[in-house]
């Protein structure tokens, strides 16, 4: 019976002890600011691609609700280079410091960022200035246009080129793709920036340097039935109503 007891005993302990030293192991990245985790199904380690399980082991940053990680330093920067994920950007934006940009002109390859259903990409060799630089886009399907519009906030040019690419989520069903025109809208001056390509997963992938607004649509609205409704005297306007 003490036999007994004693393997119970021991089994409960390295139970616990495994626990905290999992639980242990997925905070040891960065503590201050970001969590690497791997998506459900799979153990392996952050430098890992691919896995047994069918499904993709690449890390992702995962952010704490907290206010340090609205600031992306140099460090940041440096982690995502070397394992090869994407840095989240929280709904709010997050401010690149003037380190981390330095960072991204030196990194020799290309860093990337996700928020809110888009993903953004630097290239070094795009960044024409080293300075802080603030973060954030918001984008709004407008079905009733057949339209997407892309608001990065702030003020003036970026020192570096963001290629975007859109989710199709964010893409309403009734936008005619094979229409579909990327314009940038600042103030009452309209350009059209020409076709706009699409992705086989359904995507829509840009390139932009400056704010203002951005709207990806065409001249015809498809409708459920099958049937398009020609809009093209409106499609480079800003939709009555829609809050930007």
């Amino acid at each position: 019976m003490k036999t007994r007891r004693f393997i119970a005993g021991l089994a409960a302990a390295l139970i616990t002890v495994s626990a905290v030293a999992s639980s242990a192991s997925a905070f040891d990245y960065n503590k201050k600011k970001y969590t690497i985790i791997a998506p459900p199904g799979n153990n392996d380690s952050p430098s890992t691609t691919g896995g047994g399980s069918g499904t993709s082991s690449t890390p992702i940053y995962v952010d704490p609700e907290d206010d340090l990680d609205r600031i992306i330093t140099e460090k940041d920067i440096r982690k995502s280079v070397e394992y090869d994920v994407p840095i989240r950007i929280r709904h709010d934006g997050a401010t690149i410091t003037k380190g981390g940009v330095a960072e991204i002109a030196k990194s020799g390859k290309p860093v990337v960022f996700t928020i809110d259903g888009c993903t953004i990409t630097i290239d070094p060799a795009s960044v024409s200035e080293v300075r802080a630089e603030f973060i954030k886009i918001r984008i709004i399907p407008v079905p009733e246009e057949g339209a997407t519009y892309i608001y990065p906030e702030g003020n003036g040019g970026y020192p570096f080129d963001l290629e975007i690419k859109v989710n199709k989520r964010l893409l309403p069903d009734t936008m005619d793709k094979e229409t579909a025109h990327l314009y940038h809208i600042d103030g009452s001056d309209v350009e059209d920036l020409g076709p706009q390509a699409f992705g086989a997963d359904g995507s829509a992938t840009f390139v932009i340097s400056g704010r203002s607004y951005y709207k990806i649509v065409g001249s015809r609205i498809l409708h459920a039935d099958g049937t398009y409704e020609d809009v093209s005297a409106a499609a480079a306007t800003i939709a009555d109503g829609i809050d930007l």
